[in-house]
């Protein structure tokens, strides 16, 4: 926060009284354009109110609101199970919410109960400005899973290292030609950036060993039906061993269905990697970059906790590592 910028400051940019402001800061009647105004203006002037004080007069509930785009996939079964091992050594317990809908967005936003009767919020792979907006509302400790922000603790996994480290797998099998399956974010607007992170790694190991890729070099995909089935089997037609580098295991279990259709065999015909490392890729063989799961959702745990009983604490920033498991797959 710039110093000497108070809430008058922000009231007289806004061009609203003070106790307007208040309102926003603590998400009471407000106008949406006026609320707008009031948060242009925050931004503007980096006001950042501080909320330390009020969460130290909040009742506890022992409760931790999750809040999740899906929970579906085995990455998100395996964090929520890591979250509860922790917090019920702590006698907290773990409220789930999946965000599967606008329409439940909108009720988050709407009916605050769950997020008042939490002690902590949660946040996994989800997008900060496409949920909350200007996330100070919450008035609540956040924890940020898969997505980072300066001012919110926040635990997550270097992507971009483990793009790179899918590239230097399929460059060790001397691949000419590489493919990336990505998903369209736009497609599920609460994820997180970390598809990007993962193709960006991707993209600069390989153009730093003078590998040309372009746009054309990816397969688009739906989150949640998967990559196009034509497409891939048009990849395993054309080239000769190509490198394919699915953003998730989840993908390259369907390249993996597709080349079985072909005849193609991984490891010999086309070279794949996969991303999280699931519980069935060993059985497939299949090479992947490994995130540590358990330990994201426990440090994440651990953090909600921690700023519970001292809400004053200094933002975390908790980065883990990938690491490359190499398979019969490349």
């Amino acid at each position: 926060m710039k110093s000497g910028i108070s809430i008058r400051d922000v009231a007289k940019e806004a061009g609203v009284g003070v106790g307007t402001v208040s309102r926003v800061l603590n998400d009471g009647s407000v106008n949406e354009l006026t609320r707008s105004k009031v948060i242009q203006a925050m931004k503007k002037l980096n006001y950042e109110p501080n909320f330390h004080a009020r969460m130290l007069s909040i009742k506890k509930t022992n409760r931790v609101l999750i809040i999740v785009p899906e929970f579906k996939t085995e990455f998100h079964w395996r964090i929520l199970k890591s979250f509860d091992n922790i917090l019920d050594e702590s006698n907290y317990e773990s409220v789930l919410y999946p965000l599967i809908s606008e329409k439940r967005l909108t009720k988050l936003k709407e009916d605050k109960s769950l997020i008042n009767e939490s002690d902590a919020v949660i946040m996994c792979t989800l997008s900060l400005s496409k949920t909350f907006g200007l996330t100070p509302r919450l008035k609540k400790p956040l924890i940020l899973m898969e997505n980072r922000h300066k001012n919110f603790d926040s635990v997550y996994v270097d992507n971009f290292y483990g793009g790179q480290l899918a590239a230097k797998m399929l460059l060790e099998n001397n691949c000419h030609d590489f493919f990336a399956i990505q998903t369209k974010e736009t497609l599920n607007l609460m994820v997180s950036g970390v598809m990007d992170e993962r193709l960006e790694g991707f993209f600069n190991l390989l153009q730093e060993e003078k590998v040309s890729i372009t746009e054309d070099n990816i397969v688009f995909s739906d989150l949640l039906i998967g990559p196009s089935t034509q497409k891939i089997a048009q990849i395993l037609k054309k080239f000769r061993k190509p490198g394919i580098f699915a953003l998730t295991d989840t993908f390259a279990l369907i390249v993996l269905q597709v080349a079985a259709s072909l005849g193609k065999i991984p490891g010999k015909d086309f070279f794949l990697v996969g991303f999280d490392n699931q519980s069935w890729t060993n059985q497939y063989g299949l090479s992947t970059i490994g995130q540590p799961i358990e330990e994201m959702g426990a440090r994440a745990a651990e953090l909600a906790l921690a700023k519970i009983s001292n809400p004053a604490m200094s933002v975390q920033h908790i980065k883990l590592m990938p690491v490359a498991i190499k398979r019969s797959s490349a």
